[in-house]
């Protein structure tokens, strides 16, 4: 009997954690290290990258750092967009691929998985279901490609608020005043 409930409560708890998706209403600033890849039409990768920055979801923007690369003779790079919560630990970036002088929109769709220890998952969803990571870009500078990004979060702590350190500050302050009273009296 204690076996079978042992085992009971490991099936509920392993079933808990596996059904677990994306974290909805994720905020504050997160520093991303991570890589993207982009994929040709046919889903081949063309290339992949060490991918660096932020993902702000108060501002709900993306900022990327080191995702660019040579490509038929021009530079190309992925410098960030916007962030959009789906509401169901889901998220959207609308980001734009620059090659050269010209843009291209790309969407990327996540999942941010918070891990409850200042750290989370970011992994890009196979959008359309055609087995290739994120969604195709339909028109643009390369239609039919895809890019995926795909890393790690890393809370960045919110420094001490104006009003917090104002109310110490305050504080202090009458706390002397206190004193100088209490010693005149």
């Amino acid at each position: 009997m204690v076996r079978l409930r042992g085992w009971w409560v490991t099936v509920v708890i392993e079933a808990a954690v596996s059904a677990q998706a994306g974290t909805v209403g994720m905020t504050g600033q997160w520093d991303f290290a991570g890589t993207a890849t982009f994929y040709d039409g046919g889903g081949g990768m063309a290339s992949a990258l060490p991918a660096t920055g932020v993902f702000d979801f108060d501002a709900r923007t993306v900022a990327f750092r080191g995702i660019s690369g040579t490509f038929f003779g021009f530079d190309w790079s992925v410098p960030g967009g916007g962030l959009a919560d789906n509401g169901d630990g889901t998220y959207a970036g609308s980001l734009a691929l620059m090659w050269g002088t010209s843009s291209s929109p790309v969407s990327v769709p996540w999942e941010i998985t918070d891990l409850g220890n200042g750290t989370a998952t970011v992994v890009t969803l196979d959008g359309n279901r055609d087995g290739i990571p994120s969604l195709v870009m339909a028109n643009g500078l390369f239609p039919g490609s895809s890019l995926a990004i795909d890393g790690s979060l890393t809370q960045v702590p919110e420094p001490m608020s104006a009003a917090l350190m104002g109310s110490a500050a305050v504080w202090l302050g009458l706390r002397q005043s206190w004193k100088r009273w209490v010693a005149a009296s």
